[in-house]
């Protein structure tokens, strides 16, 4: 932005949109967790793994990581697995290429994968 005002142009700065952590976790997310029915949490930013848990220390204190022990770990790419190691302690799924499609992709072997697995 500086180069193009040295260079003369006006430049107007217009916000896409704003990222924020909520003030409180979903009920119903933590619930569903609660109960074992949650596969997958899927993180294409760091930022919202470290809102997630942010969130999930809200919810659950010091026992909010054992609430993810039963649930894979997706991640978009690199940048944001090393958060998720940082802050969960690993990763169990991340594309080859860093697109949602790719991750989505990604997420359907594994789900394929891990079906034949518990029918065997």
């Amino acid at each position: 932005m500086q180069a193009f005002t040295a260079a003369g142009a006006e430049v107007v700065e217009v916000p896409a949109y704003e990222s924020a952590c909520p003030a409180e976790p979903e009920p119903g997310a933590i619930a569903a967790l609660n109960a074992r029915q949650v596969d997958v949490i899927t993180f294409a930013s760091s930022k919202t793994v470290e809102h997630t848990c942010r969130l999930l220390a809200q919810a659950g204190g010091e026992e909010w990581q054992s609430w993810l022990e039963p649930v894979a770990i997706a991640s978009i790419g690199p940048k944001t697995s090393e958060t998720c190691r940082r802050h969960l302690g690993r990763v169990d799924i991340e594309p080859a290429d860093y697109t949602l499609e790719a991750l989505t992709q990604a997420i359907v072997t594994w789900a394929s994968a891990s079906s034949s697995a518990s029918s065997d």
